[in-house]
């Protein structure tokens, strides 16, 4: 994301806009994470998710995610 502009997260989305100006989300969608380009379509970046959460941290965010079959994966993404 260092050539795109993050713009704000909720608890379960992560919203930026990219180097040709389209709107970018992430967001949990049923048991996938989709990503869609100007609120239209949807391209599944992963399946069998139970939970998706995003949290703001110095300088990034903090992606936590579960599957539905109990493993966790975190990343902590900095926009130095």
């Amino acid at each position: 994301m260092h050539s795109q502009s993050f713009d704000y997260h909720t608890q379960n989305t992560i919203h930026f806009i990219n180097k040709k100006d389209e709107y970018i989300s992430i967001s949990l969608y049923g048991s996938v994470i989709r990503r869609q380009v100007n609120k239209r379509g949807h391209e599944i970046m992963v399946r069998n998710i139970k939970k998706f959460s995003v949290k703001t941290v110095t300088n990034g965010i903090h992606v936590t995610i579960i599957s539905l079959t109990g493993d966790h994966y975190a990343k902590t993404i900095s926009f130095d």
